[in-house]
């Protein structure tokens, strides 16, 4: 905006006056009235003052936009104004179309890091699906059927039955009591070091020694003797135990007795190494039927299948992100043109001068 420095806008915008463009217009939103566009200041030796538009307005206009210059809050007039017009307002349609343009823009814009973002993401492939392939040597869903599920033909030394699972149990639970010579509790002596050549057969005998013949517990009593005499030092078979002698015989405290076993640990250790018995064959019991069932050629199939069909499956989730990758790609590659031609109409739209002072609004 210029003007004469001896016309009445000379006279009243002086040097350093401060100066606000407005716009007026209606919006998808509603009407809009007074919203700040830019701001200036009247320079000192100037007779003229520069607006710097921004890049859109704040609302995407759906109809004429009014723009007023405001001086102390106050539409400064720029022209005489005939009847039915504004005598301080006035268009600037093409900048207004940039305008909107601009909103179009930003719209985009910012729509086009989230399409970048998921392209990077899924061009960027997945390892898991990478390092199966190369594990597996699929390297089609056709040869999915080729595969068969990873079971062990070997058989485990706990798969074993009738008198072979019997003797297993009974060198399990032999080499947990003896154990016990050399179990160390707190500070305390072992019983070995309270009583020097202490054997695990001497152990056991000690144990019985205890037990009256009367006793529910005396047949068992009978028993350890015999099967530490036979099995000692016997053979661990489950090496991290959870088994009652093993458990029971830590809580007995043996220490405090100074070596001496009392009836009361006396029938705690029998009850626990027939405990001890029970739950090993148990156990040796499971490891026999998972065995089998690694060998039974109905769940063999079964197992099979399962593998085949995850197989399918892994390679059905890649084709879809493949598919998802593809339509990032299209919406990218359609949001760059389109961003590329909003940018050419901005630059060439706004005419490289253009009156603006005849284009009056209507009067309000």
């Amino acid at each position: 905006l210029s003007w004469d420095a001896e016309s009445p806008a000379g006279r009243d915008l002086r040097p350093n006056t401060n100066l606000q463009l407005v716009a007026s217009y209606e919006s998808e939103n509603g009407a809009v009235r007074g919203e700040p566009v830019s701001n200036a200041r009247v320079g000192s030796l100037y007779s003229a003052v520069t607006f710097e538009l921004p890049e859109s307005l704040n609302n995407v206009a759906t109809g004429p936009v009014c723009f007023q210059i405001v001086q102390n809050r106050r539409p400064f007039p720029v022209r005489i104004a005939r009847p039915g017009e504004s005598s301080a307002g006035f268009y600037y349609d093409e900048w207004v179309s940039v305008a909107n343009t601009g909103r179009q823009l930003k719209t985009l814009r910012r729509d086009k890091v989230n399409i970048d973002q998921n392209v990077e993401n899924f061009a960027a492939g997945d390892p898991d699906f990478v390092r199966w392939r190369s594990e597996t040597g699929v390297n089609d869903a056709s040869n999915c059927n080729q595969l068969v599920a990873d079971y062990d033909n070997e058989k485990p030394i706990t798969a074993l039955q009738g008198a072979e699972k019997v003797r297993a149990a009974k060198q399990q639970c032999v080499a947990l009591f003896a154990d016990l010579v050399d179990y160390k509790f707190a500070d305390e002596p072992t019983l070995e070091e309270r009583r020097p050549g202490l054997t695990p057969l001497a152990l056991a005998q000690d144990v019985r020694s205890k037990i009256s013949s009367a006793h529910r517990m005396s047949s068992v009593a009978n028993t350890l003797v015999s099967d530490v005499s036979n099995y000692a030092p016997g053979r661990k078979y489950f090496q991290v135990s959870s088994l009652p002698l093993n458990q029971t015989a830590r809580l007995s405290l043996w220490a405090i007795n100074e070596g001496r076993i009392t009836e009361g640990n006396a029938i705690a250790l029998t009850e626990a190494y027939s405990g001890c018995i029970a739950e090993t064959e148990g156990r040796i019991d499971q490891a026999y039927q998972t065995w089998q069932d690694g060998n039974n050629p109905a769940l063999r199939s079964q197992l099979d299948e399962a593998r085949r069909a995850e197989c399918r499956t892994r390679f059905e989730t890649y084709a879809a992100r493949e598919q998802r990758l593809e339509v990032w790609r299209t919406r990218q590659l359609e949001t760059d043109a389109r961003i590329a031609e909003l940018e050419s109409a901005t630059t060439s739209a706004l005419p490289a001068e253009k009156p603006l002072i005849p284009e009056a609004c209507p009067y309000s």
